[in-house]
């Protein structure tokens, strides 16, 4: 193979390997015996494992932003987008290979992890992050920052949930409260009555 090509190709077997059986729990000797190469070979791609973990999210992060993007994109208007976002993630959690998001099981192996590490999963944090806020003051709704970290916690808590029991209904459960989010954030706040003095 080319090195562009092979390059590609031993990132993309990490990817599911690392996915499958865990970051620290697979070792680089396991990659390249997958992959058929020499151990060498994937050390003169990647110096370290941890440059291989780093370029595997990076790689799981541009594939997730497109899908995300993609989502967003085919839905009726932004308040529909933050709904399809809680449809697409049910989808993925009843996927019979579905290990939880492979950015939160870095972060729990990786606590201390190294800046490469640490830098894209920050990245991946914040681009969800953002893009929420976006959708929620496109919607006009109060309060956007508020809302994304409702909806947010709401999507990230299923996704936890439904990994740890089994149970991909709760992802539903969760786009309930989260349309009850967006309910209360279209409600005009009652405002209080002031007493004038005689």
């Amino acid at each position: 193979m080319r090195g562009n090509v092979l390059r590609e190709y031993l990132v993309e077997t990490a990817t599911t390997i690392f996915y499958r059986d865990g970051f620290r729990a697979t070792g680089v000797d396991a990659i390249a015996k997958e992959c058929n190469v020499a151990k060498k070979s994937l050390y003169n791609h990647f110096p370290s494992k941890d440059l291989l973990i780093a370029e595997v999210l990076r790689w799981r992060h541009v594939a997730w932003v497109e899908s995300v993007e993609r989502t967003i994109g085919a839905a009726n208007g932004p308040e529909d987008a933050i709904m399809e976002l809680f449809d697409a993630t049910g989808r993925a959690v009843r996927t019979p290979k579905y290990r939880g998001c492979i950015f939160f099981n870095a972060a729990i192996e990786f606590p201390d992890a190294c800046p490469e590490i640490g830098s894209i999963i920050d990245e991946n944090v914040r681009y969800s992050h953002r893009r929420l806020v976006e959708l929620a003051t496109e919607a006009g709704l109060e309060n956007p920052e508020l809302v994304a970290i409702q909806i947010g916690v709401l999507r990230r808590g299923a996704q936890v949930t439904a990994m740890a029991s089994g149970d991909a209904d709760v992802v539903g459960f969760a786009k309930e409260l989260a349309s009850q989010v967006i309910a209360d954030a279209k409600r005009p706040k009652s405002k209080k009555r002031v007493r004038r003095k005689a």
